[in-house]
């Protein structure tokens, strides 16, 4: 059986995501702020926690799916005396590459793997597992995550440390708004 995951953040992503995760076989544990949202995906078959804490403390990886990197930091401080050496965190939050960086750097010290995994898609595209994934960190931290990108990802590429993928995903952005 696979190991559980971790999911913070429900909202469109986070909720397609948590439906990948679940149609692949994987037990989800998530949070969300909004009730509702927590309660759809027990509504899915997840497992629903009231706290970001709980979820840390249910499973060695983690996804996050937020609106920002500050709500990113604060997550994490909340989650900080639940977390583990050897948990590894799978941000698909669009992010600011150097806070990302800083977090990767902070948290690897701890013995705790941080990725920055940007989403090329939107919410539809994941639920339909046709999206590209640009992920920053240390390389056995993105092979040991592979089974869980494979569930969304059409393709994923690792591009370097952390921030990396953050990096690209602006330039993706750029490249996209000059061509609108």
């Amino acid at each position: 059986m696979n190991q559980p995951v971790g999911l913070i953040g429900l909202g469109l992503v986070g909720s397609a995501l948590a439906e990948r995760f679940l149609h692949a076989g994987y037990t989800v544990h998530g949070h969300d702020i909004d009730a509702a949202s927590r309660f759809a995906l027990t509504g899915q078959g997840g497992t629903a926690h009231p706290t970001a804490g709980e979820v840390a403390r249910s499973c060695r990886r983690i996804v996050l799916s937020l609106p920002t990197t500050e709500v990113v930091q604060s997550v994490l401080a909340e989650i900080d005396a639940a977390l583990q050496p050897g948990t590894i965190i799978l941000d698909t939050t669009t992010g600011e590459p150097d806070v990302m960086a800083a977090l990767g750097h902070s948290l690897g010290q701890r013995g705790i793997a941080y990725l920055d995994a940007t989403i090329a898609g939107s919410s539809v595209q994941v639920r339909e597992g046709d999206v590209i994934v640009m992920l920053g960190g240390d390389k056995a931290s993105v092979e040991a995550c592979d089974d869980l990108l494979r569930c969304f990802a059409k393709r994923s590429f690792h591009l370097g440390p952390c921030g990396a993928g953050a990096r690209m995903k602006l330039v993706a952005n750029l490249v996209l708004g000059l061509n609108r």
